[in-house]
């Protein structure tokens, strides 16, 4: 009877929560098409038209989880479509595994350690960008005169949309190629930079040269542009803020040589 009184106890509280919810904070509320569509309009103004997402930045009325979430979806689907060139590359078992312990890896992938790799990106992707744009945004606050991070983030995740398409365009192309064409871990990559012309040895010269795409500098060229605006800092100033960036970058693709990560 204790039991059956506290359960019952329990429900009405929670019954009357969500009346007063409702009451409250649901009734009334109306879509804001401003909102809405400035949302989906910054998409497009990033690639055609940047001041106009740097005034919203400066004017707080872009951040940064706007464009999280276009970098979530974007990554999440070149996700999916990576899936089946993860496992063409962990069944020619590069790290020379017993068989038993690549059947099970292999086991994983293609069950739930897929899905869960899969639902981890947006998480990952915002801890990575907060421990980069961080590291950068110290330079940035010794040469601004006012400086936020909450805004140099933004400006860096907007302009991560742009970097996003080097990805996308990479896994097209493998995709394109197709999955029985993988014979090798080589033949996983694809860079769109100018890797092909580094020497064939030299993890960092490769990291360097692939580290100079289209994409990369097109998004580089935004943070300049984003800083200067919003920031009202001076070109050469804002150039330097983007060394920290490039060099990170650099380090990453390093390290995936270094380990043979699939690029």
């Amino acid at each position: 009877p204790v039991m059956i009184a506290a359960f019952l106890d329990s429900a009405r509280l929670l019954g009357d929560a969500c009346a007063s919810f409702n009451d409250n904070c649901a009734v009334g509320i109306e879509p804001n098409p401003e909102v809405i569509m400035g949302f989906f309009n910054r998409f497009v103004w990033i690639f055609v038209s940047p001041s106009k997402v740097f005034a919203d930045i400066k004017d707080g009325k872009a951040s940064w989880w706007q464009a999280w979430v276009w970098l979530s979806v974007i990554y999440l689907i070149v996700g999916y479509f990576s899936k089946p060139v993860q496992l063409a590359v962990m069944e020619l078992n590069p790290s020379d595994l017993p068989l038993d312990q690549l059947d099970k890896q292999l086991e994983i992938m293609e069950g739930w350690g897929y899905w869960v790799q899969l639902a981890a990106t947006p998480v990952i992707l915002l801890v990575v960008a907060l421990i980069v744009v961080g590291l950068s945004y110290i330079l940035v606050s010794i040469l601004a005169d006012r400086a936020s991070f909450k805004q140099y983030f933004s400006l860096n995740m907007y302009a991560g949309v742009v970097a996003s398409l080097a990805t996308v365009l990479t896994t097209l192309v493998i995709r394109m190629k197709g999955i029985d064409a993988i014979q090798s871990v080589a033949d996983a990559k694809f860079s769109i930079g100018l890797a092909f012309l580094a020497p064939e040895e030299g993890a960092l010269a490769r990291a360097l040269f692939s580290s100079v795409d289209v994409f990369s500098i097109w998004s580089y060229v935004l943070v300049v542009m984003g800083v200067m605006y919003v920031f009202d800092m001076a070109r050469r100033q804002a150039i330097y803020c983007i060394i920290p960036l490039w060099l990170l970058q650099v380090l990453a693709l390093f390290i995936g040589e270094v380990t043979g990560g699939m690029g």
